[in-house]
């Protein structure tokens, strides 16, 4: 790298935090989303793996009384 190029990278750096910082208080960036893909064998040794398991499965009934209730 040559000496101005090595000179603009502060610049560049201070630029990029400004951006970073979102206008409004009220507005926050979130992380994207990733989809994860199961190896097939795993999903052979354990078929319940392709569950929504960060998900609790509810009934209908289930679902009427958790909302009626807050």
């Amino acid at each position: 790298m040559n000496q101005e190029a090595i000179s603009q990278i502060p610049q560049l750096l201070r630029e990029r935090q400004q951006k970073a910082e979102p206008e409004d208080p009220f507005i926050s960036t979130r992380i994207p989303i990733t989809n994860l893909a199961v190896y097939p064998k795993l999903n052979e040794a354990l078929p319940s793996i392709k569950e929504d398991f960060y998900r609790t499965k509810l009934s209908e009934e289930e679902k009427k009384e958790a909302i009626h209730s807050c």
